[in-house]
């Protein structure tokens, strides 16, 4: 029998909306690329600029 453990997150997006997903622990304010409801890999903190078109 397998048994398989999963860990879950919850994570506030930038526009204040929450999603649980399946993945590794990240740490407070770090960010993560997540696809299909899974934590994939890390993401590096890169300058954010905000336009109005």
């Amino acid at each position: 029998m397998n048994v398989s453990s999963h860990q879950y997150e919850t994570f506030t997006l930038k526009d204040g909306s929450v999603i649980t997903v399946n993945g590794e622990s990240v740490s407070v304010g770090e960010k993560v690329f997540i696809e299909k409801g899974e934590i994939k890999d890390t993401a590096p903190s890169l300058a954010q600029y905000e336009v109005e078109v």
